[in-house]
């Protein structure tokens, strides 16, 4: 799905897979914004294809957190196609080992192993071509998840991952992710929201791990107001 010129939603929920992934397209190739579930890799490939996106031209793979629905491709852009990975440093041993920790109940959250490039462990501004990612680290729902932040277009672009995520008929409903991780806490996903909220981005659209796009002012501050009245 073409949501932008230059950016595209290739699976998710519409396809009948767990995570959503995008593409954005810049001077020498595409970065891709996490990589779906294990299972959806066909249908991304067919995605692909149908918006003539060549695979071999994904540069980077630039990670929210370490969940199989969000690293589920991440072995094959890498290790077949040599995209970089770029994975919160917290995070990175879910990618090594492909599963959510020998002590996590959840055994059926795997996905093929494989390593990173970049581990990320402080906010940062990475360049990829002509593209300048904000990136911002975001405890909360996983201890190495990380936000992502372009202006593109005249646009302000927000990938928050499983931080947050917008669903309902209007995209209306402000949700936090999962809390099955082990290292899921509440305290530090309130800290990570005050802390994207307090510079007060004039974000134009949100694209997240789950859900809907968003279009529009608003998903920070709602996010964080929805923490305050539901999950601390």
């Amino acid at each position: 799905m073409q949501i932008r010129k230059n950016i595209y939603q290739i699976t998710g929920g519409m396809w009948g897979y767990l995570g959503n992934a995008y593409i954005v397209k810049y001077s020498e190739g595409y970065v891709m914004i996490d990589t779906g579930s294990p299972n959806a890799l066909d249908s991304i490939l067919e995605n692909l294809n149908y918006w003539d996106i060549d695979p071999n031209k994904i540069t980077h793979l630039l990670l929210t957190h370490g969940h199989d629905d969000h690293l589920g491709g991440a072995k094959y852009f890498k290790e077949e196609l040599g995209a970089k990975i770029i994975i919160g440093k917290e995070d990175v041993r879910m990618l090594e080992e492909g599963n959510l920790g020998e002590d996590s109940p959840c055994i059926n959250h795997t996905m093929p192993p494989t390593t990173a490039d970049i581990l990320i462990s402080e906010d940062c501004f990475l360049e990829i071509g002509n593209l300048v990612f904000t990136v911002i680290t975001t405890p909360g729902h996983t201890n190495g998840s990380l936000v992502y932040l372009i202006h593109l277009d005249n646009e302000s672009i927000l990938f928050p991952g499983d931080t947050f995520y917008v669903e309902g008929n209007q995209g209306e409903l402000i949700l936090s992710g999962w809390k099955g991780d082990l290292t899921y806490d509440s305290k530090k996903l309130g800290e990570s929201l005050k802390k994207i909220y307090t510079p007060r981005y004039k974000i134009t659209l949100t694209l997240a791990g789950h859900g809907i796009p968003r279009f529009g002012p608003d998903s920070i501050q709602e996010a964080y107001a929805s923490y305050l009245k539901n999950d601390r």
